[in-house]
């Protein structure tokens, strides 16, 4: 029954899910076997349990669950972790910053306690929260300079932020970092990305090639690279661009991204049936991530269809914690265009 409701969370069936681990729960607390059959059901019970009430944002249920799992198995770091997250998602900052220290001692593996602080601080909707969040990335350099996981975590938050003070500090930052760990794949990614957003196309291609060298199977490589070379000029450009762009759709038939890629440059190269039907398979595929959004809405808008580009761009500009939105500064102006 764990198993079940396991593959229902991971599945985002979540009421499902809720109901199997609560079955699972209260199966366990009935349950004469071995003791240690026993402890292992309620550890992963309680998980789960925690799991629901955390996508759910019912804070104080996931404590609870997450705080009796650590009495049963106060060595799972990985509780830890994630009642640090909890903590933190109710304002109890210091709490959840001793729960990441304790994470990171019970396993070398997860993140710095300043990171996950930081990455906390960058959910969180307060005043002042990109300082905050800065402050915390600060302290972590401050004693992991050369650290791969570090440096990628706060260059993504650079990079996300996009600003013009932002990208030249992520491009010095990773510069260093590669220098230290050379051929590490996602310093060179983000190399790329934040070398694309300030319009510095052939360093932004060499740093994907050469990922592209690490991990020729990259679906986000591939489709750094089909949507860089689909914007310069050039009929060569043009034709590498769907090149990567069609090998990308066919390893990754299953990620949308992959298939509005396509579809995007489809678009450009003027095969717009080809393009339609590369639309028609993604939208099965679930929701697409801000940037894919962005393209859609463009195609959209050039088909006249402004009501479905401006819902599209709002649902992207408003997404939580969307990660690197790379067209976030052209997809703002564009819904801004539409709202005029």
């Amino acid at each position: 029954m764990i198993l079940l409701a396991d593959q229902a969370l991971a599945q985002q069936r979540t009421i499902e899910a809720d109901a199997l681990y609560d079955k699972a729960f209260e199966l366990t607390s009935k349950f004469n076997g071995a003791a240690k059959r026993k402890r292992n059901f309620e550890i992963r019970s309680r998980a789960g349990r925690a799991g629901v009430a955390q996508r759910r944002k019912n804070w104080d249920a996931a404590v609870d669950d997450l705080q009796a799992l650590l009495k049963i198995d106060p060595e799972n770091a990985v509780a830890h972790y994630r009642l640090g997250q909890t903590l933190f998602m109710q304002n109890k900052f210091n709490d959840g910053y001793l729960q990441f220290k304790e994470a990171k001692a019970k396993d070398k593996n997860l993140p710095d306690p300043d990171v996950a602080t930081a990455l906390m601080y960058d959910q969180l909707k307060i005043d002042g929260k990109a300082a905050k969040t800065q402050q915390f990335f600060e302290r972590a350099m401050a004693t992991n300079k050369t650290d791969p996981a570090t440096i990628t975590a706060y260059a993504q938050w650079l990079i996300k932020q996009g600003t013009p003070q932002t990208l030249p500090k992520a491009e010095a930052l990773l510069a260093e970092a590669r220098r230290a760990n050379p051929g590490n794949l996602n310093l060179l990614i983000l190399s790329g990305v934040a070398a694309r957003m300030q319009k510095k196309t052939k360093p932004a291609e060499d740093y994907f090639i050469e990922a592209l060298g690490i991990a020729p199977a990259n679906s986000d490589v591939m489709n750094q690279l089909a949507l860089l070379l689909i914007e310069q000029p050039g009929a060569a450009q043009h034709e590498r661009a769907l090149q990567f762009a069609v090998m990308n759709a066919k390893i990754n038939a299953e990620q949308q991204d992959a298939q509005i890629t396509l579809a995007w440059v489809l678009y450009q190269a003027g095969r717009l049936d080809d393009a339609q039907a590369a639309l028609r398979q993604a939208q099965n595929l679930g929701t697409p991530s801000p940037d894919s959004s962005y393209l859609v809405a463009r195609i959209q808008m050039d088909q006249n269809k402004p009501e479905g580009a401006k819902q599209l761009l709002k649902v992207a500009l408003e997404q939580e914690s969307p990660g690197i939105f790379v067209y976030r500064a052209d997809a703002q102006a564009l819904y801004d265009k539409l709202n005029k």
